[in-house]
């Protein structure tokens, strides 16, 4: 138990450099939150949550994906992925709205029963809008 509450020290709190991502209005987009050594340690008793400016948009607690969040269904985690490290968020059927800095936390349970953040990882992701382009010949 010493080595992981070690483990846990090191890792406590690790911010992975910011990331910019542009989706289109209607389509699809991943947000991404990777971290291979957090996956190595991942169990049933891993949380994660996505925020938008600290208001909780979607999560996985208690072995569960908690999709009652502003996001509803349009929001998914990878949940088998996250023994690979990959806590990543797919946002389909992408709104104007839907334009913000996102966080993923990531928490690891103690062996003393408390919960860390051991992962912070913001992306910003901007939605633009796609105007269909005119086929020339047909302007004739």
């Amino acid at each position: 138990a010493g080595l992981l509450q070690c483990a846990l020290l090191l890792l406590c709190c690790r911010t992975v450099s910011p990331s910019n991502l542009t989706g289109i209005v209607g389509e699809s987009a991943l947000l991404p939150c990777l971290d291979t050594n957090v996956g190595k340690q991942a169990n049933n008793d891993i949380r994660v949550y996505w925020q938008v400016d600290k208001r909780l948009i979607h999560s996985f607690h208690m072995g569960r994906e908690d999709h009652t969040s502003g996001l509803g269904t349009r929001a998914r985690l990878f949940t088998a992925e996250f023994k690979h490290g990959n806590f990543s968020l797919l946002l389909t059927d992408l709104r104007v709205s839907d334009a913000a800095t996102y966080t993923c936390l990531v928490q690891l349970k103690h062996p003393t029963g408390g919960y860390s953040v051991v992962l912070r990882v913001p992306v910003t992701l901007q939605v633009a809008v796609s105007f269909p382009q005119e086929n020339p010949k047909e302007m004739v």
